[in-house]
């Protein structure tokens, strides 16, 4: 008896469901023809295979099928599925070390010389999600405010945005996959998103900051996306915030962006805000020994006045100055000046600020009395300056926007109750890390957000802009030139700096001014080094630890023991093996003690 196989591609029902499926018989088969729209992919299943067994038996015998392309692990023989060239990866090459990678909140961070088998591994890895989303993808060679030595790759999406979360895993899984299991490894990638053979190579695009390890981890990753059919714009040395930027314009216009494209945008951007007339004053920047130096003193060239913009910390060559004693991680983490700032050189209504290592943070900071005091300006305070200067036009509109400020718990309680009760803003909580920031921000017609660590922006609705241009105003003009001025896909320094000089300038306050809206609460956050931080899990707001089993109950013991409105919380760093503390209390002295007390509770704990 004849046995005949019917090959069914169903790959593009098991994405669609609503498309209507259909086949035939094969030439000399049984006439079999069968048709079905919006059916379950377990119900088609089950069809199918009932329709086997109702064949006419006569002189054949039982028909098998053979389902292709669909979910449930069923075979894959589409010959216009993607490709893998098994010779493009030699099983001796970029060989895995005896550590593991781990993906954490912002990609992978690792000591840098280690970091180059996973370079090569993301190569290949993006090109797969450039396919797949059919655009332009990036990767970001930096460790942000991390040590010298230390090196990281930020992946970044079709639309500009950190990589889709649900890809987190993929990535972390590939970067730990041996050479010679590499091919199965992207073929069992390209089998479930069933990825197709593109027309033309997809584009990753690259950049780097400006540390010694960054032009060979380059290398490695042009291989690995060489290797796998793609192939790559590099930009070299930019700051972070530039390479989201340009992979967000290609996607929204399908055309290459480069750093003059960036200037210009920021530059009218900022004109269109400081009113003719208006002035900002001089500030100070510490760029902290990294690509923020490089990229600021470019942009400044194109200001209206480049003079009023003094740089510190700007030596990109010794790079072990990188984020060393300087920064705005470590302004707002140690809440001092950085080297090369001395309080005594500057007055009351003196503008300074602070860049982290890659240019995707910032905070402010001034000095006030005698001898001069250290008073910072952080993140929080920010989201609040840019709420401020977003009302005061939303207000003067026909136009009724939803708007809310996004925060973590690590913003300070006295923020949350001046935005809440007193800008009259809604305000909502995530859990750390701007990818869950800014999931929330892009739910409004416009989302503030910010991380008390300087790190956030402000994001418009596309519905919202497209108002605003129909509505012709003043006050519209002004907030079309506000949603030029930030990034839509992630935190910018350099343009959040911008924002902050024309919203003092707009609002006629000073720095002064800024500061005496609301009085922090005294906190205080460290670090605790431990060899394996994954240990400490927390609850989805991270304000409480489930594990260890009793820590948490050893925190609240240790709480108690201060004033009512103290608190504190653990959290494991998900770029650096240490485990973060915050603590807040009615005093810097016992907000110093809670925090040293809940230290000793972590080592005890996780040590």
């Amino acid at each position: 008896k004849l046995q005949f196989l019917y090959f069914i591609d169903c790959s593009s029902y098991s994405d669609h469901p609503s498309l209507p499926f259909s086949f035939s018989s094969p030439p000399c088969a049984p006439p079999i023809s069968m048709q079905s729209q919006g059916v379950a992919w377990d119900s088609l299943v089950v069809l199918l295979s009932t329709a086997a067994l109702l064949l006419p038996m006569g002189g054949y015998g039982v028909t098998e099928f053979i389902f292709q392309g669909g979910e449930g692990g069923y075979e894959e023989m589409n010959p216009a599925r993607m490709q893998v060239n098994k010779e493009a990866f030699p099983a001796t090459a970029h060989p895995l070390g005896e550590w593991k990678f781990s993906y954490g909140t912002a990609g992978f961070r690792t000591k840098g010389d280690r970091l180059e088998p996973a370079a090569y591994r993301m190569g290949m890895l993006m090109v797969c999600r450039a396919i797949l989303k059919q655009g332009s993808v990036g990767v970001m060679l930096s460790a942000s405010h991390n040590q010298h030595e230390d090196n990281g790759m930020k992946l970044v999406d079709f639309n500009g945005a950190m990589l889709d979360a649900t890809w987190e895993p993929i990535a972390e899984d590939v970067a730990n996959t041996p050479t010679q299991d590499l091919p199965a490894k992207l073929e069992s990638i390209i089998s479930k998103f069933q990825i197709e053979q593109p027309s033309t190579p997809p584009t990753v695009y690259i950049g780097m900051d400006t540390r010694l390890t960054g032009p060979s981890l380059s290398t490695s990753l042009k291989s690995g996306i060489t290797a796998a059919g793609g192939v790559y714009h590099d930009y070299g040395v930019v700051t972070t915030p530039q390479l989201h930027f340009f992979v967000w314009k290609t996607h929204v216009t399908g055309k290459v962006f480069d750093v003059s494209d960036y200037k210009d945008i920021a530059v009218s951007a900022f004109k269109s805000l400081v009113d003719e007339g208006k002035t900002t004053p001089k500030i100070t920047i510490d760029c902290s020994n990294g690509v923020g130096f490089l990229g600021m003193k470019d942009l400044a060239e194109s200001l209206p006045d480049k003079d009023l913009y003094t740089l510190v910390n700007g030596d990109v060559v010794e790079h072990e100055k990188l984020n060393h004693l300087c920064g705005g991680d470590f302004v707002q983490k140690e809440k001092r000046s950085p080297t090369n700032v001395n309080g005594e050189n500057f007055v009351e209504t003196d503008h300074v600020a602070a860049f982290d290592g890659d240019a995707d943070r910032l905070v402010y900071f001034y000095y006030k009395g005698t001898p001069p005091q250290f008073h910072l300006l952080d993140g929080d305070r920010i989201a609040v300056l840019y709420a401020k200067l977003i009302k005061k036009y939303v207000d003067e509109l026909s136009l009724k926007p939803t708007m809310a400020i996004i925060q973590t718990a690590y913003a300070n309680g006295a923020s949350t109750a001046y935005m809440r009760d007193t800008l009259g803003t809604e305000v909502v909580m995530t859990p750390t890390g701007v990818k869950h920031l800014h999931h929330k921000a892009v739910q409004f017609d416009i989302g503030v957000y910010f991380e008390a660590n300087g790190h956030g922006t402000v994001v418009f609705s596309t519905g919202f802009l497209e108002k605003l241009q129909s509505e012709g105003s003043e006050a519209a003009s002004k907030l079309i030139a506000v949603s030029s001025l930030v990034s839509p896909v992630c935190g910018d320094a350099m343009l959040d700096m911008l924002l902050c000089e024309a919203a003092l300038a707009n609002l006629g306050w000073s720095i002064q001014d800024w500061a005496s809206l609301y009085v922090d609460a005294p906190s205080r956050m460290t670090k605790v080094q431990v060899p394996n931080p994954s240990r400490v899990k927390n609850t989805w707001d991270q304000t409480k630890a489930t594990e260890p089993e009793g820590m948490q109950a050893a925190i609240d013991a240790v709480v108690a023991e201060f004033h009512s409105s103290s608190r504190s919380f653990v959290r494991p760093s998900g770029t650096e093996p240490i485990v973060r503390v915050y603590a807040e209390a009615d005093t810097q002295e016992n907000a110093d003690r809670l925090a040293a007390k809940v230290e000793d509770v972590v080592r005890k704990f996780v040590d």
